[in-house]
């Protein structure tokens, strides 16, 4: 800590509208980042036993699989721009979020044309 400096108090009243509307953002796809996996996971188990009852590759429904292919990593670049709302003066942030964005677009493009190749040899 620099002398003469104190850290500064944290206060409700100094959370702007914009901020809470990416908290919720944030806590909002956090949630349906979460949900989305737990429909993967559940993907190849028995609902009773638990236990794994097929190694086929299965599409998923349910949740955002019904609007789009892959929500949990949808929702994953939603809250690292929700956090790079909260967090708007840091320039490393700026490219945290660059890397991510970037990773799930080229992983991605990667799913979409195996998944052409595999429709393709059905």
């Amino acid at each position: 800590m620099l002398t003469g400096t104190l850290p500064s108090a944290f206060c409700y009243k100094h959370i702007t509208l914009i901020q809470y509307l990416c908290i919720f953002i944030f806590h909002f796809s956090w949630t349906q980042q979460y949900k989305s996996n737990m429909i993967l996971v559940n993907l190849r188990k028995d609902a009773k036993s638990g236990e794994v009852k097929t190694e086929n590759h299965l599409l998923p429904t349910g949740g955002f699989f019904n609007i789009i292919s892959s929500p949990h990593m949808f929702f994953e670049v939603v809250m690292y721009l929700a956090l790079l709302g909260l967090l708007p003066r840091s320039s490393t942030w700026i490219f945290v979020v660059i890397w991510v964005f970037v990773n799930q677009v080229v992983y991605i493009v990667i799913f979409v044309k195996q998944s052409v190749i595999y429709l393709y040899l059905l």
